[in-house]
């Protein structure tokens, strides 16, 4: 696996440290937006999915969506997400620039960040 791409330390090296997540946002027209979420004792979390405060960005509102545990893979699953998709128009679309950090307080050699476009839409999702 690319150093990239590599998962965060196993989750028993995480034990009562904190797990900022922040996400860095980038459209061509509103100014960029800084958005941090942090996660306090991430090994004592027992729910498959959790989603972090809504913050908007541009003219959408967004959240990041976490698996702890992985979604069909070993270690933590992190995504980007539009917040209350269901309420906008049937043919809305959305390009995000982003990127994702997380950082972990006990061994930085296992914080990772990674840069992504994406372009949003109901039915379907393509990542570049």
């Amino acid at each position: 696996m690319e150093a990239d791409e590599r998962m965060l330390a196993p989750h028993s090296d995480l034990v009562g440290g904190s797990l900022p997540i922040e996400a860095e946002m980038e459209d061509m027209d509103p100014p960029p937006v800084h958005f941090t979420w942090k996660l306090f004792n991430f090994t004592s979390l027992t729910a498959e999915k959790i989603y972090s405060p809504i913050f908007t960005a541009g003219d959408y509102k967004w959240r990041m969506q976490m698996f702890p545990r992985g979604n069909n893979v070993k270690g933590l699953s992190l995504f980007l997400d539009v917040a209350y998709s269901e309420t906008l128009p049937h043919k809305w679309c959305k390009c995000a620039a982003f990127s994702l950090t997380v950082v972990n307080q006990i061994d930085s050699t296992y914080s990772i960040e990674k840069g992504i476009f994406h372009f949003y839409h109901p039915y379907f999702l393509l990542a570049f």
